[in-house]
């Protein structure tokens, strides 16, 4: 395999193993020792923050698990940069979280019904470019809780694998309408401005 598509796979497994809370899985075998994680303006409660080495992200993952929610993460096709021994990538993401059991409000009866109104009537910004405070289902059982972009660097280990090295997660403020012609998050151009082997 080509290393764009190492790296492409890397980004994939590394969604996969966290959305199953599989943590110790990539803590071995998909980040470096020294693995750093930022992100910037998380929604979700207690997941913002710095976290330097492997050890003290796997920690954060840990603490953040919910016994009431289970996530699953929509990808884009990632633009990834290689250079040498070490590549960036970066990927657009949405995150969509599965309630395990029903609110009482979805209750079939007059609360579904207020709940199933409430989400048709008012799941899109003002501006209708994205849904906003009301991204829940009909029933409330699941909901776009975040959504951004992953900015990731990768390094080449001693046996020739790539590994992340750092990545981080700038999200987009899902409760408030985009203002026209905003700049996007600094960094975020990084990957389709570089000029090394890219795909």
């Amino acid at each position: 395999m080509t290393d764009i598509g190492d790296i492409r796979t890397l980004i994939a497994r590394f969604a996969y193993l966290r959305d199953r809370e599989r943590h110790d899985q990539w803590a071995d075998h998909l980040v470096a020792d020294d693995f750093t994680y930022r992100a910037v303006d998380d929604p979700l409660p207690g997941g913002g923050g710095s976290y330097q080495g492997r050890d003290e992200v796997l920690a954060h993952f840990r603490a953040a698990a919910s016994d009431h929610w289970r996530a699953t993460h929509f990808l884009s096709e990632p633009v990834i940069d290689v250079a040498g021994e070490r590549a960036h990538a970066a990927t657009d993401f949405a995150l969509l979280r599965l309630r395990d059991s029903l609110p009482a409000a979805a209750v079939p009866g007059a609360g579904a019904a207020a709940a199933h109104a409430d989400s048709a009537d008012h799941r899109y910004s003002a501006d209708h470019r994205y849904s906003a405070d009301h991204r829940y289902s009909a029933d409330h059982r699941y909901e776009v809780a975040a959504a951004g972009r992953y900015e990731d660097d990768f390094v080449r280990d001693a046996d020739g694998r790539w590994r992340f090295a750092a990545r981080l997660v700038t999200h987009l403020p899902l409760g408030a309408s985009r203002q026209a012609g905003a700049s996007q998050p600094a960094g975020t151009e990084h990957s389709l401005a570089a000029g090394s082997a890219h795909e």
